[in-house]
């Protein structure tokens, strides 16, 4: 009796490799996408942990020197224009960049003349958030690399009410934050803008020689700056943004999803989705006796 062949199966058939590509597929986008959490809730943990550290420092300088730094002072002072995170330099066990600091401002105290300050091409770490691409660039108007900060101070409910903690000329003693140190926000998540004006942590002039929306911010800021002139009125206040979007310069936002986070007076850190921007002006207030319920 003759042995009918039978087909070799040894192999896949259409169908069949298409499926196992599929599964490969959705396999590969399953790991890639928990890689990218990973990475996200790292960058995330990253940013708190910096902001932590400036809220201490800024704790150190209060006591110290019986208030926190200004904004920015334009005068009588060593160092004008220079930000607050410069002045936390020795605080955070920076003392060598913070010599260099003082030389070139003793040598040359208007620091946007040439040549430049050393310490303008410098990046701190410290205040620099992991989730955000831009760390330094070659900026046209300074003719040299700038290094910029992703954080900036809480001026209040804008610059120019100054009711929050820091802000231009601010001698802010922690006594004066009656609304309770766990209840008032000092430092929020903020990228450069995108004419890359504002956002240096060195030194800087911001919107009115003011320093506000370059080393500080409000909650619902004023935009007066000739830099931004189709930006012109009062900002709507926290929500997302993008670093591409001149326009979004003047509210805090971060590149993490859903909010961005938040150091407070006490020192502690929070990251406050974006819901919570009904909330924030209660928030960034030192004084305003509000009552503040986060939206869930």
């Amino acid at each position: 009796m003759r042995q009918r062949n039978r087909p070799d199966r040894s192999g896949f058939t259409l169908i069949e490799l298409i499926v196992a590509l599929g599964v490969g597929s959705l396999i590969v986008g399953v790991i890639l996408g928990g890689i990218q959490l990973t990475r996200a809730a790292a960058a995330r943990a990253a940013c708190q942990n910096n902001l932590r550290n400036m809220a201490l420092a800024l704790q150190l300088y209060a006591d110290e020197n019986k208030a926190y730094p200004p904004a920015i002072r334009r005068s009588n002072d060593p160092f004008p224009y220079l930000t607050w995170q410069a002045r936390l330099l020795p605080y955070l066990e920076q003392e060598g960049p913070w010599r260099e600091l003082e030389a070139d401002f003793k040598a040359r105290p208007q620091f946007w003349q040439p040549p430049r300050h050393r310490g303008e091409a410098r990046t701190i770490s410290t205040f620099l958030c992991p989730a955000e691409p831009l760390s330094i660039a070659m900026v046209p108007s300074a003719r040299s690399p700038v290094g910029f900060t992703h954080f900036l101070g809480v001026s209040g409910t804008s610059s120019v009410a100054a009711d929050g903690i820091l802000f231009l000329n601010s001698k802010t003693h922690p006594t004066e934050i009656s609304d309770g140190l766990s209840s008032t926000i000092a430092v929020g998540e903020r990228p450069p803008s995108a004419d890359l004006h504002f956002g240096w942590w060195y030194a800087g002039v911001g919107q009115i020689a003011d320093g506000s929306a370059d080393s500080v911010l409000g909650v619902r800021e004023y935009i007066t700056t000739f830099r931004a002139p189709t930006c012109l009125g009062r900002d709507e206040g926290f929500r997302p943004g993008r670093q591409s979007n001149l326009c979004d310069a003047f509210h805090f936002y971060s590149n993490h999803r859903g909010g961005a986070n938040f150091a407070f007076a006490d020192g502690s850190v929070r990251f406050l989705g974006y819901k919570a921007g009904s909330v924030l002006p209660a928030l960034a207030t030192r004084a305003g006796g509000e009552v503040v319920d986060f939206p869930e």
